[in-house]
């Protein structure tokens, strides 16, 4: 795993200093084509950024919540109550995963044990998509040991709702995505890919 960089700037992942898929550009494709404008798409990824790191650093024991956005906090007390609800044990947080065999990459929220079994879990911070089913069985094949459930818990202020994904069908539909992507990004790479495609990153970390 430790080819795998992050560059938060551009959200893209890179392995052996080559740019590899990340499973949320992937699937947001599949968005795009239920008519969710790309800006309203970023602005809600921009604040749900914010929420996991929040629940990252309380996962750590490392949050001063003293110093936390006064907007942030309601969700932060809903992740609270799912914890203390429920009894999830967190076993990992903002894990970064590859998926050597398919060259894509992603960074699950949550893995963790409950009701007797392993978890892999997704945070929403906002209205659940069509295609949290899907992420959530990218990250599922991409982990070095597969959790056997997956669960997306939906925070709200002071509150939380969950929706296992249980749909067999999840990889497939993340798989036929992941065709598609690459396809687009090689033949019109500028305007599927929101990025900025002549960055470089170089691989200089250890």
């Amino acid at each position: 795993m430790s080819e795998l960089l992050f560059e938060a700037e551009t959200h893209t992942y890179w392995h052996a200093g080559k740019r590899v898929p990340g499973v949320t550009a992937v699937l947001e494709q599949l968005q795009h084509l239920q008519g969710v404008p790309w800006e309203v798409l970023k602005a809600a990824q921009v604040f749900g950024t914010h929420v996991h790191m929040a629940c990252d650093l309380y996962n750590r024991g490392e949050l001063d919540e003293e110093a936390l956005d006064p907007h942030l906090m309601p969700y932060l007390e809903g992740y609270k109550r799912f914890l203390g609800e429920t009894g999830f044990t967190v076993t990992a947080s903002e894990q970064r995963l590859f998926n050597r065999k398919l060259l894509y990459a992603g960074t699950a929220d949550l893995f963790g044990t409950w009701k007797g079994t392993t978890w892999v879990v997704d945070l929403k911070s906002g209205v659940v998509p069509s295609t949290v089913g899907a992420q959530l069985a990218a990250y599922q094949n991409a982990a070095a040991e597969k959790p056997r459930r997956r669960l997306c818990v939906q925070l709200s202020p002071g509150d939380y709702r969950l929706f296992e994904q249980k749909d067999p069908g999840d990889f497939s539909l993340f798989l036929s995505a992941l065709n598609c992507y690459r396809h687009n990004l090689k033949h019109n790479p500028g305007k599927f890919d929101h990025a900025d495609q002549s960055r470089r990153f170089e691989n200089t970390a250890a």
